[in-house]
């Protein structure tokens, strides 16, 4: 039943959306420290 209702789908309209090169990192512990220490050493790879 979900095959056929699938091959009745028509494509959705693609949209473009901006990307901002922005990061916030909630928390403070283990990971919050971790996840802050990833996004600057990705930051400066670039």
């Amino acid at each position: 039943m979900s095959v056929a209702k699938a091959a009745l789908l028509e494509p959705q309209e693609e949209i473009e959306v901006p990307v901002f090169k922005k990061a916030l990192v909630l928390g403070g512990g283990i990971a919050g420290i971790q996840a802050a220490l990833d996004v600057l050493n990705n930051a400066l790879k670039r």
